[in-house]
């Protein structure tokens, strides 16, 4: 019973006919039997619908509409659920597909298709492409002989699964080199009931959403919301499907029989799809009126009405008894295809009626019963409507050399037919008229691309004597095409003489099949002979010089193989190993070969020297806009410009979306703002097809699908080819390391590094990727292929895997980020930041070791975002990565600790204290629990925590660490060790912020000891040179200027060398620099150094961090000392420092409380600006509060408090108060020298200017007395 069946064992193919369970006799094995078919049927059901139930016949469902739904099972068991039987005791329900076609067709095979439908629509048009796929894949597998793969296919399709054929013969179509056989082989498709759709998506979206709520279960009274919202969202992409498959079916002459509903279904009282959706609109479509509501037009009783209806319209596709013998003809009578084209013809109105006695006649000659079966029905080679060259009054009527529609057939029995109906589907040209076949029209919108037009005329007329030979080579929808037609059109009118034939060369078979079509234009292809001697018979005519001149156009020739597989063979008559090239196209100095190729690599075989292989690349701006400009676009210039470049200057993607805008007459920026939207959005765009005809567009395939072609015949040419385009999708597409792609990343499975080569060279020539011409190192992608690529995975299923794979080896090849390595950094952090930006790696959980990937290769990203001052960046990054070896459990390593170290420097510059304390004690605890407490490890997150702890101002435990850090360092490495130096000097720092100035001088004292610096780590180490920072900084705040200078000249020379001249570190030493050529009174290298950092500061930090405060509270008080110079005073400088210090002391008041030190600072600095401007009391009022907030906040001992009583003397000077300025000179000189002592520059300052205004004091009473 179906029911016991579990549900995933009941999707796929289940071969009703003839019986696969069978048991296997010398007569009627499955092999057999097979062999004998002569046609295949596969049947698809709809929504929630059973491989088994949809096509069963129950007496409950031939009169379910005259009962009434009463409960929820019993409607359940109504509509096909699982809880219908197929088996009734020992009575087994008829299925119409097994039980009764087999007697009406025993020559057929019959399959019904089980899928998970509800998957199938519930994703969008996305999922629907996946099971087209698996549809068709499942179809191959049953056609793997030759004889098989020569079987028509007939398609039977209920309800939605009609738009699951529709969309594989789409996919089929596209993709031609794995689905061909299947698409050429397709002659009809019976819709039962299909929503096809109607005038817009709107009327497509209500029986999709009706057949929903029939066939989805109901629980609770609710239905299947997800699903019905998905289809609903979907219905114009669903309506697009159809336009699509009308055009495919009119193109390969494909029968479509439309069943039509007749009655209302009882759960909704009304027909759920009606004619209006239910008709495709195909020339070839007959619509047929059906008894029954939806869901039991498919299930009938052996003589049931509609089961006659549907075997009448069978029977009238295959036209004769599969039991017949198949028919012999005479040489100069009609083939059986013939007959069939003419049936049609007269069908679709194209061909007048011919008399029945002739058909007849010829329907009753069948005698030879080893013709082959698949004669009964059309061959699609020689049909006129599904070769590839139009018909009735397409180009071919309108070319020199077409016959008018009163010709007729020499010899032919049926006089009445006209030339349209020739077994090729040619028009066929009279004796004294070259024949001119191109499938398409001169295209009036063609914009002419003068250099590669010009090129490929010159080498077309290089030499009359000369065989010639063309290629116009790259990428999917460059405009190779439409060059060509542009050519053969411009060749006809110059030579109108010459034959032009255009043969479509996707491959070797598609090749023959236009050959052998042109054989019966030129009235080559008489008798039954092999298709071999007839294309012989054609080379020699096309040898021989007396038939005339010719061009022959190879279009789509992509695959090289078709070009230099062997086709001879014993039976062909050809030698063997002779090429398609050899056997069939002369090299006659009287003809022309002009080829377009996707591949590189063909047109290299195809041409006889380079000059002839030309490469289509992108239009330029100026054919782009020309382009645009003739379809009276809703835009600016710069509107299509800016489209022309978000779509990359590719033709083909510029005319399908002016073809998609003037369809919705939509403005230009509207699409330009849905293209820039995200990738999905334009993969969408980029897999449109407008819904109506657009002028001057030849294909209405669109320029994904062309691209997903080119992907498929990579895939099936080279899997290494179509590995690395896959890998590269998830890479920037701007210098991709051709090293970072070679190797495995899977030891067990080397990479072989010839394979890989000709991986590369297949991807080159597909123009899918470019070699940069700077390097042989580095190749480049086009982003809108990454996109589509991107897309082609997500439908085979393969997203995530290349992605993970792109992960591994970005991640092995990512530089390590230390200074070392900036510059390979630089270049390749672009990959980085993609791969770890993809939502397949950022958003997914992935497996252990990939997690172990991921977080390396953030941590080496931060690393270098930290050393480039991008500190937020950095953090993010540097985060993630000890989220990531935590969620891995990765143990706790030097790696690990080294992670840790590197986030804490980060949080450091982001000014997040706590968090960075916190890290650092977690981090010093477990490296004394795994390294011991004085192992180099831990030493260095000894240090890390102390920088931490002196960062919050917890400077007492700061300074402890420092001094213990220092010693321990000190006994292992001695007194002048880089490491060393940097403790002292860390030491002497706190030291002097806890007022303890004394201390800090015998800690300096001991680093200028220490000027022969251990150089064992190298001179250009990081460590060297920050030590001889250090030094240089020491003896600045020494008085020993000029020392220093000298000194922070050198360090600054070598960080420049070895970590760049925007390290962190770099620009520290350059800001201490200043400081010192401030104190030396060098003012303008001074300011511009300044300014500098200043700038440095607003591009990578902010207006409120505390360095960007720090270099400005210095530049203003550079500009003070620099209006000085002059008397009066400058105002300019003293105008650009007030307002530097008046937006300084507004960020510093949002973000730090009024007694803070530098907003003290600020206060003074502005009132210092006030003085020297002349604003006196504005400045005494500044300066009285300055001296009131530091002397309660900080004391009349910290250096703030001590430069306002410093500043306020100055004051008092310039007002002429002698005696106020004295009292304030001496308070600031007495505290200067109790805390700083006699020899630091500000005790002198004080005492220098105490001294003038004694003087002047004096001078001042002798002057009174």
């Amino acid at each position: 019973m179906a029911s016991q069946i579990p549900q995933h064992e009941r999707f796929g193919l289940l071969q009703l006919y003839p019986d696969s369970s069978a048991k296997n006799s010398p007569a009627t094995s499955r092999k057999a039997r097979s062999l004998s078919a002569h046609f295949d049927i596969f049947a698809l059901h709809g929504l929630n619908g059973d491989r088994e139930e949809t096509w069963t016949y129950t007496p409950e469902a031939a009169h379910e509409d005259k009962a009434k739904v009463v409960g929820m099972n019993k409607s359940r068991d109504k509509l096909g659920s699982k809880k219908s039987k197929i088996e009734m005791g020992a009575h087994r329900n008829p299925l119409w597909l097994r039980d009764f076609l087999k007697e009406d067709f025993p020559n057929s095979r019959i399959y019904s298709v089980g899928y998970n439908s509800k998957v199938a629509f519930s994703f969008g048009t996305g999922r629907l492409d996946s099971f087209a796929r698996e549809l068709l894949v499942s179809i191959q597998r049953t056609r793997e002989t030759e004889d098989e793969k020569q079987r028509p296919i007939l398609f039977v399709c209920h309800s939605m699964g009609g738009l699951v054929v529709k969309k594989a013969l789409l996919v089929a179509y596209v993709a031609e080199v794995h689905y061909k056989n299947i698409l050429d082989s397709t002659t009809a498709v019976l819709f039962l009931g299909t929503p096809h759709g109607g005038s817009d998506s709107a009327a497509l979206a209500k029986p999709l959403v009706d057949i929903a709520h029939v066939a989805l279960p109901r629980l609770w009274g609710t239905v299947r919301k997800d699903l019905i919202a998905s289809l609903e969202r979907n219905g114009s992409e669903l309506l697009e499907l159809s336009g699509q498959f009308r055009s495919i079916v009119d193109k390969e002459n494909i029968r479509v029989f439309s069943f039509v509903e007749q009655d209302r279904h009882p759960l909704l009282s009304s027909r759920i799809v009606d004619e209006a959706s239910a008709t495709v609109g195909a020339a070839t479509e007959e619509i047929i009126p059906i008894n029954g509501h939806h869901t039991q037009i498919t299930r009938y009783a052996k003589d049931s009405n509609n089961y006659a209806i549907v075997l009448s319209k069978l029977r009238q596709h295959v036209a004769s008894p599969i039991t017949q013998s198949a028919p012999t003809f005479d040489e100069r009578s009609l083939t059986l295809p013939d007959i069939y084209k003419v049936s049609m013809g007269q069908q679709m109105g194209l061909f007048p009626r011919v008399q029945n006695s002739s058909t007849a006649s010829l329907t009753s000659s069948w005698s030879d019963a080893s013709e082959e079966p698949t004669k009964q029905f059309r061959d699609r080679s020689e049909s006129p409507s599904a070769a590839p060259y139009p018909v009735g009054e397409g180009a071919l009527a309108r070319s020199r050399g077409a016959l008018s529609p009163s010709a007729s057939f020499n010899d032919s029995p049926l006089g009445a037919v006209p030339a349209q109906a020739t077994p090729s589907g040619y028009a066929r040209s009279s004796a004294s008229e070259p024949v001119f076949l191109v499938p398409y029209h001169k295209n009036d919108q063609f914009v002419s691309r003068e250099d590669i037009m010009q090129c490929l005329w010159e080498q077309l007329h290089i030499d009359a004597q000369t065989h010639a030979r063309v290629a116009l080579v790259g990428l999917g929808g460059a405009g190779k095409t439409e060059l060509a037609i542009a050519s053969v059109y411009r060749y006809r009118s110059d030579h109108p003489d010459h034959m032009v034939l255009w043969i479509h060369a996707a491959n070797a078979n598609r090749m023959r099949q236009d050959l052998l079509s042109v054989a019966d234009i030129l009235g080559l292809r008489g008798g039954n002979h092999p298709a071999a001697h007839i294309l012989e018979h054609l080379r020699r005519w096309l040898a021989d010089p007396k038939n005339g001149p010719w061009l022959i156009v190879l279009d789509n020739a992509d695959d090289l193989r078709a070009f230099t597989d062997s086709v001879g063979s014993p039976h062909s008559g050809s030698p063997i190993g002779s090429t398609f090239l050899d056997q069939y196209l002369p090299q006659a100095s009287h003809g022309s070969i002009l080829a377009t190729s996707r591949s590189k690599q063909v047109g290299q075989y195809l041409v006889r020297k380079p000059s002839q292989l030309i490469e289509v690349g992108q239009m330029s701006e100026h054919e782009v806009l020309k382009l645009l400009r003739e379809r009276d676009l809703r835009g600016t210039d710069e509107d299509m410009r800016e489209l022309a470049s978000q779509l990359e200057f590719l033709p083909l993607a510029v005319i399908q979306a002016a073809a998609y805008i003037t369809s919705r007459s939509m403005p230009v920026k509207r699409y330009i703002t849905l293209l820039k939207a995200d990738d999905s959005q334009l993969v969408s765009l980029l897999d449109k097809v407008p819904g109506t005809p657009f002028t001057g567009s030849r294909s209405n395939i669109s320029v994904a699908s062309t691209w997903k072609l080119s992907f498929d015949q990579i895939c099936d040419q080279n899997s290494q080819a179509a590995n690395l385009l896959a890998v590269m999708t998830f890479f920037d597409r701007q210098v991709i390391p051709i090293g970072w792609l070679q190797g495995s990343i899977n030891e067990e499975e080397p990479q072989n590094a010839i394979e890989f080569e000709d991986g590369l060279g297949l991807l080159k020539a597909y123009s899918l990727i470019s070699e940069r011409c700077d390097t042989s190192t580095t190749v480049e992608m086009h982003r809108l292929i990454q996109v589509i690529m991107r897309s082609w995975l997500f439908e085979r299923g393969e997203a995530q895997a290349r992605a993970v794979e792109a992960l591994w080896r970005i991640s092995r090849h990512f530089p390590s980020g230390d200074y070392t390595t900036r510059n390979e950094c630089k270049i390749n952090l672009p990959h980085a930041q993609k791969i770890l930006d993809d939502p397949l790696i950022s958003e997914t959980t992935l497996e252990q070791p990939s997690e172990l990937q991921r977080a390396w290769l953030r941590a080496k990203v931060a690393r270098y975002l930290h050393s480039q001052n991008r500190f937020s960046d950095a953090g993010a990054q540097s985060s993630l990565a000890l989220a990531g070896l935590k969620h891995a459990k990765h143990k706790f390593d030097e790696e690990t600790l080294q992670v840790q170290l590197e986030y804490i420097g980060i949080l450091r510059a982001l000014e997040n204290h706590d968090a960075g304390v916190k890290l650092a004690q977690e981090a010093r605890k477990d490296s004394k629990k795994t390294f011991g407490e004085e192992d180099d490890l831990t030493l260095a997150a000894t240090e890390r925590l102390f920088q931490a702890l002196e960062n919050r101002r917890d400077r007492s435990e700061a300074t402890k660490l420092a001094k213990a850090y220092t010693e321990s360092k000190r006994k292992k490495l001695g007194s002048r060790h880089p490491d060393v130096i940097g403790g002292m000097d860390k030491v002497a720092s706190l030291l002097k912020n806890q007022g303890k100035w004394n201390d800090a001088k015998q800690y300096e004292w001991q680093i200028i000891q220490s000027k022969s610096i251990d150089s064992s780590l190298g001179l250009k180490h990081p460590k060297t040179l920050k030590a001889q920072f250090r030094l240089a900084k020491t003896l600045s705040n020494q008085g020993r200027y000029r020392e220093a200078d000298e000194e922070f000249r050198k360090a600054i020379k070598g960080q420049k060398e070895a970590i760049g001249d925007e390290h962190h570190e770099t620009l520290i030493t350059m800001f201490h620099l200043a400081q010192n050529l401030h104190r030396m009174h060098q003012l303008d290298e001074a300011e511009s150094l300044l300014r500098k950092l200043l700038q440095h500061c607003h591009d990578f930090l902010s207006s409120n961090h505390s360095e960007t405060w720090l270099v400005t509270a210095n530049l203003t008080a550079v500009l003070q000392d620099l209006s000085q110079r002059t008397r009066p005073p400058n105002p300019t400088y003293l105008l650009e420092s007030r307002k530097l210090n008046e937006e300084l002391l507004r960020s510093q008041t949002e973000h730090l409380p009024k007694s803070h030190p530098n907003t003290i600072a600020s206060l003074s600095a502005l009132a210092v600006d006030a003085r020297l401007l002349r604003n006196l009391d504005e400045a005494s009022k500044l300066e009285d509060e300055a001296w009131k907030l530091a002397k309660s906040a900080l004391g009349r001992d910290h250096p703030v408090t001590m430069q306002s009583a410093f500043n306020k003397a100055l004051i008092y000077h310039d007002q002429g108060d002698l005696k106020a300025a004295v009292e304030w000179h001496e308070l600031a000189f007495k505290r200067r020298k109790k805390v700083l002592g006699w020899h630091d520059r500000n005790t002198w300052k004080s005492a220098e200017l105490l001294a003038e205004v004694l003087v002047a004091l004096r001078k001042g009473a002798r002057a009174d007395g």
